[in-house]
């Protein structure tokens, strides 16, 4: 579960990477001393330290509000049934008869 919940958000954190990359050429452009250039760095560094901590409170307390205690139920654990079964075989014959139809020129 907690896997899931990096995979979600990891796209938002790479936005927001993204964003700071771009304000920080937006803003200094190319020519800048090393110095300077270290701090704006250092500074974007933190501040994204600091908005990622803000955004995993936010997260955890919407998931609070929503009945989260440490652990995640489910109403009742899934089993494939025959009938369940019997759609798989028959995707999976549709799929074979399209990828045989596909290569003897047929579609």
């Amino acid at each position: 579960m907690t896997m899931g919940m990096c995979y979600r958000y990891l796209y938002l954190f790479i936005g927001i990477v993204e964003n700071t990359y771009l304000a920080i050429k937006s803003r200094i452009g190319s020519g800048v001393h090393h110095k300077k250039g270290r701090e704006i760095v250092a500074w974007n560094i933190a501040n994204l330290w600091q908005r990622s901590y803000q955004l995993s409170d936010q997260v955890y307390g919407a998931m609070l509000s929503r009945g989260y205690r440490g652990e995640y139920r489910t109403l009742n654990e899934f089993r494939a049934t025959s009938g369940d079964w019997l759609l798989i075989g028959i995707a999976a014959l549709f799929f074979a008869l399209m990828i045989g139809a596909n290569r003897a020129g047929m579609v």
